[in-house]
C-alpha cells in the first residue's frame, strides 16, 4: 500500500515536471 502510494506520487511529479518542461522549453 505504501509502495503503491509512493509510486503514484512519483508518477504525478513526473507528469508535472513533463508539463513544466513542455510549457518552458
Amino acid at each position: 500500500s505504501g509502495h503503491l502510494h509512493a509510486k503514484g506520487k512519483e508518477e504525478k511529479m513526473s507528469k508535472s515536471l513533463k508539463n513544466y518542461i513542455t510549457i518552458k522549453p
